[in-house]
């Protein structure tokens, strides 16, 4: 028999496909609409960096005033060279405004239509219409703290990467197949050969500008990398989700596998139902990991890579930590992780509320 909560899932699935149908040629008209009021629907200011060959474009929603980390990525780029547009989906105080512009290229305010994909559209947008030669595009959100320390080598194995767009994280829906992955829409990096394709400007030009989540995940957060995949550019990403088995199978304390599992079954419904009887039975940790081993490298288990117990995440070298995932957080203390996270970060966790905390998704 089909568990309840299955049938709930797909319920509320199928109603939210067939809600985001009409909204997705009503974007298209929003989208056509929004252009045509977009000079006075902006706010633009000039900063203090250059333009330079490699740019980013960083997507913020912080309404209640600017978040220390949010400096963290600004420097970091700087550091590498990399200039940036800031593009805010709220209205910025004078304040903040003149922070973010001292330490940027550009700050961008707009309404927040279209969610990130909106504002991501937005900062491209304006990058194209500037002109000048691009080698290289970084788009993001502020959902992630990236990078984790100052001295992170991230920009070092993006650069040293060939691919047309990289990620820092590819996944696939709970889907193990290579037609499902895609590049986590949270960080891109687009290679000059890309920026230069006419498809490139046209993919952000002809974006519907939706605000139903649904169709956003769906039809932009999931889709970015293999459109331009389709048409025959190499896509790449740091880590992938097939490294969390392996990472998985690399560890032997019984009393730090014990701890991953409970963690896991504390953030995914179809987790608990595969560890914790035999968690609670007192079962061997170990033996659990190699019978588990199967559905895990399926990605039928530990399907949302993101939300995986810190030690598995450090152990595969992600470069990145979603903020919102409030179980991590003692995890990280318990296991001496902290220490290797940016104080701005470490301080931000120490603040961070329950009740902010990110539902876990099959990514």
């Amino acid at each position: 028999m089909i568990p309840l909560w299955k049938l709930k899932r797909e319920a509320i699935r199928l109603g939210r496909k067939a809600n985001a149908l009409p909204w997705y040629f009503r974007g298209r008209l929003r989208r056509w609409t929004y252009d045509r009021q977009r000079a006075s629907r902006l706010t633009v200011t000039e900063g203090a960096q250059p333009a330079r060959p490699e740019m980013a474009v960083l997507l913020i929603y912080q309404p209640a005033g600017l978040i220390a980390s949010t400096f963290l990525t600004l420097d970091y780029f700087a550091d590498h060279g990399v200039s940036t547009v800031v593009v805010s989906n709220t209205k910025l105080t004078p304040a903040d405004r003149a922070r973010l512009a001292a330490r940027s290229h550009l700050v961008i305010e707009r309404p927040n239509v279209g969610y990130d994909f909106g504002g991501y559209r937005e900062g491209v947008m304006t990058l194209l219409e500037r002109g000048g030669k691009l080698d290289a595009l970084y788009v993001l959100n502020d959902s992630i703290w990236f990078p984790l320390a100052r001295d992170s080598d991230a920009m070092e194995r993006l650069r040293a990467n060939e691919a047309d767009v990289v990620g820092l994280l590819m996944g696939n829906a709970g889907k193990p197949s290579p037609d499902h992955e895609y590049i986590q829409s949270y960080f891109f990096r687009f290679s000059g050969r890309l920026i230069a394709h006419p498809d490139f400007a046209r993919y952000w030009r002809e974006m519907p500008l939706v605000d139903d989540k649904y169709l956003v995940v769906h039809r932009f957060e999931r889709f970015v990398s293999r459109h331009f995949k389709q048409r025959g550019f190499k896509v790449s990403a740091l880590t992938h989700w097939s490294e969390l088995a392996d990472s998985l199978a690399r560890i032997e304390d019984e009393a730090t596998l014990r701890a991953i599992f409970t963690h896991q079954s504390g953030v995914a419904p179809k987790d608990y139902n595969a560890m914790a009887a035999r968690l609670a039975a007192g079962d061997s940790a170990r033996a659990l990991r190699d019978d588990l081993a199967p559905r895990v490298a399926n990605h039928e288990l530990f399907a949302s890579t993101v939300h995986a117990h810190p030690v598995l995440l450090m152990d595969m070298r992600l470069a990145f930590l979603k903020k919102r995932i409030e179980a991590q957080h003692a995890e990280l203390v318990r296991f001496g992780l902290l220490e290797r996270l940016d104080p701005v970060i470490q301080a931000e966790i120490a603040a961070a509320r329950p009740e902010d905390s990110e539902p876990a998704e099959s990514v």
